[in-house]
C-alpha cells in the first residue's frame, strides 16, 4: 500500500510541475508575441507604414501621450508621416513588462527615442503603458 502511494504522490507532483511548466511556456509565448507586436508598433512610425499600424491597432483605440493629448485610432495614425531625408532616427523599447490577466495584457516600459537633425544628437525617453488582448 506504501507503494501505492508513493506512485500516486509522485505522479501528482510530476502532473503539478508539468502543468505549472506548461502554464509558465504559454506565458512565455505570449509575452514573445505582445513584445514582437510592441516592437512592430513602434516601427511602424519610424518606417511610415500605416499598413502595420492599421494591423496592430483595434479600431477603438484611445491613447495618451506625453503631454497628456488624448488621440484615437485616426488621429495617432495622422502621426505617422515619412520623416525628411535629413532625419535619422531610431525608437526603441526598454524595459518592458508584461501583466497577462486572462485575454487582457498590460504592457508597461520605456520608449526611448535618438535622432540626429541638424547636425545635432538628440536623445530623449518616455514611459509608457498600454492595455491590450492578450494574444
Amino acid at each position: 500500500m506504501r507503494l501505492s502511494v508513493a506512485s500516486v504522490l509522485v505522479l501528482a507532483l510530476f502532473a503539478l510541475g508539468s502543468s505549472q511548466l506548461a502554464q509558465r511556456f504559454a506565458q512565455d509565448s505570449k509575452e514573445r508575441e505582445l513584445r514582437r507586436l510592441e516592437d512592430e508598433w513602434l516601427s511602424s512610425y519610424l518606417r511610415a507604414d500605416k499598413t502595420i499600424f492599421d494591423r496592430i491597432v483595434a479600431e477603438d483605440f484611445t491613447g495618451t501621450d506625453e503631454s497628456a493629448k488624448v488621440r484615437n485610432k485616426a488621429q495617432a495614425r495622422e502621426l505617422i508621416q515619412v520623416p525628411p531625408s535629413s532625419i535619422k532616427a531610431s525608437l526603441t523599447n526598454e524595459d518592458v513588462q508584461f501583466r497577462i490577466y486572462g485575454d487582457t495584457a498590460v504592457v508597461t516600459g520605456r520608449i526611448e527615442s535618438a535622432g540626429l537633425l541638424s547636425k545635432t544628437w538628440m536623445v530623449s525617453a518616455l514611459n509608457a503603458r498600454r492595455v491590450m488582448p492578450s494574444v
